[in-house]
């Protein structure tokens, strides 16, 4: 296989920083031949081994949080419909629990690498991700609000005190949702 042009190029370049690097101590590293398939021990090293990964085992979504001094709202918002009017709808649940916004956390856009075969796009990623986010809320009482498969509890190493399927957008177009969620979550201002 012949090499290509342009490392004529870039080999003089790398000769030209040999002066500079001796005179400063930098030992210049030996160059790699990129051209060979990786050996077996490095391809067990890479995070991707066969078949690519398809869009569903990557779940695509936006979290955020609000925190109070008491509770706090951790929703999926829905990229499709106004953000404003979701935060505004999330800020009207948590002062209907009596508490005030004392910190919004977010949002958290996920898959982070649209590139589906990056490492870090995992739901353990996005755990770690949510565990440091959210390490303050341990304290409070959670209402999560669109956590389908129970991620938050999850992340934040103890259930979530509210769980709410419907997400805030749901929320926001259905009075009859929001009168369950009220139901659901009307105990916690009597025991707050």
């Amino acid at each position: 296989m012949a090499k290509p042009q342009a490392e004529a190029g870039q080999r003089e370049r790398v000769q030209s920083l040999e002066p500079v690097t001796s005179k400063v101590g930098i030992e210049m590293p030996e160059a790699l031949d990129v051209t060979e398939p990786a050996t077996e021990e490095l391809q067990e090293l890479l995070p991707v081994t066969g078949g690519a990964l398809s869009a569903a085992t990557v779940e695509r979504c936006c979290i955020q949080g609000w925190l109070g001094e008491r509770f706090a709202i951790i929703a999926y918002l829905s990229e499709q419909s106004s953000l404003s009017m979701q935060e505004t709808l999330a800020l009207n649940i948590l002062k209907s629990l009596g508490d005030d916004v004392s910190n919004t956390v977010g949002p958290v856009r996920w898959p982070l690498f649209n590139n589906l075969r990056v490492g870090l796009n995992h739901a353990t990623h996005l755990q770690g991700v949510l565990r440091d986010l959210f390490a303050s809320c341990t304290d409070k009482t959670v209402v999560s609000l669109g956590d389908a498969n129970d991620l938050l509890s999850e992340a934040l190493g103890k259930p979530v005190d509210v769980r709410f399927v419907p997400g805030v957008a749901e929320l926001a177009g259905d009075p009859a949702l929001k009168r369950e969620l009220w139901h659901q979550i009307k105990r916690l201002v009597v025991s707050g």
